[in-house]
């Protein structure tokens, strides 16, 4: 849970407050060599900034990333 905040000192632009959602299940074979790990980040596709930064010629903000998920698989050699 993030509440909000203001990017400058000037108050021009502001983050409003949002959650965030992520969770994993991982998998690990009983000799321990193998293993399957589900994931997923930002599950609520929550739109919210990574950054911002006031400029003369405008704000200039990046969205944070969209709902993501994947599995990883591991081998220990």
């Amino acid at each position: 849970y993030n509440d909000g905040f203001w990017y400058a000192a000037d108050n021009r632009f502001e983050q409003d407050s949002y959650d965030l959602i992520n969770a994993s299940v991982k998998w690990i074979s009983p000799n321990e060599v193998y293993s399957v790990q589900v994931w997923g980040r930002n599950l609520a596709d929550t739109y919210y900034y990574s950054g911002g930064v006031p400029t003369g010629f405008g704000d200039l903000i990046t969205p944070a990333a969209p709902r993501t998920y994947g599995i990883t698989l591991g081998a220990k050699f």
